[in-house]
């Protein structure tokens, strides 16, 4: 790893999304499990992280002012310098993100709101990658045989579980590199599902994979949100 004065890891968080897939009216990053919301539980764990210097957080307008008092200022998330305004899609925040990094900022990871039980080890783990491979993300081994299927349902074919993996966040790269995916993509009409998909469009940076962790789950369903407050349970009664 590079000599820790020079490192300066800067954290992305979008968190503009709704609770729509959930039929909920509030968004699901601010609903409370176990007594705080759940994007707290998510910026704590970058707020206790030792190889995390700053966050910027990504937000709707109009919730701005409540996440910065309610959210940032009432649980203390010292290391948040910012929450600005996010766009119409996914990628639209993040580069709003990038776009608020401070001059330090030499590694950024980007994670999402919604993925509440990651932990610190995972974070070193993809620090570390940032630094020595310019482009990682953490992924799991897929439990369940995949099929491509054309549009009428019908089984093209099965391609070997061992070259597949579920790929989740925190994504972690070099600032030159994300910045130089999202500067050539943020125009493009191609569609990418994550930030290594950007890297991987707009740059000839190589994306690696690293181990990523069975309960760092994104938020999606009522079920998921269970899942997340039993676990989140077991973690603190560990301590």
């Amino acid at each position: 790893m590079e000599e820790k004065g020079k490192i300066h890891v800067a954290v992305i968080i979008p968190a503009a999304g709704s609770g729509s897939r959930m039929g909920l009216d509030t968004p699901k990053q601010f609903l409370r499990i176990r007594n705080k919301p759940l994007l707290v539980h998510a910026l704590e764990r970058f707020q206790e992280s030792e190889d995390v210097q700053e966050i910027i957080l990504v937000t709707g307008r109009e919730d701005i002012p409540w996440v910065t008092a309610k959210i940032v200022e009432a649980y203390g998330l010292e290391k948040v310098r910012k929450v600005v305004e996010g766009g119409r899609e996914r990628k639209d925040s993040v580069y709003a993100g990038i776009l608020n990094l401070s001059p330090q900022a030499t590694h950024v990871l980007v994670h999402d709101g919604a993925r509440p039980c990651l932990s610190r080890e995972l974070i070193r783990r993809m620090v570390q990658g940032a630094v020595e491979k310019r482009a990682c993300v953490p992924g799991v081994p897929l439990k369940d045989t995949v099929k491509t299927v054309d549009r009428e349902g019908r089984v093209l074919g099965t391609p070997p579980r061992n070259s597949l993996s579920a790929i989740q966040t925190p994504q972690a790269f070099s600032r030159e590199v994300i910045e130089e995916a999202y500067t050539l993509g943020i125009a493009s009409s191609r569609e990418a599902t994550d930030d290594a998909m950007m890297v991987e469009l707009f740059t000839d940076t190589p994306v690696h994979v690293l181990e990523g962790e069975n309960r760092n789950i994104k938020v999606t369903t009522k079920e998921d949100l269970e899942t997340v407050e039993r676990w989140l349970g077991e973690a603190e009664n560990s301590l």
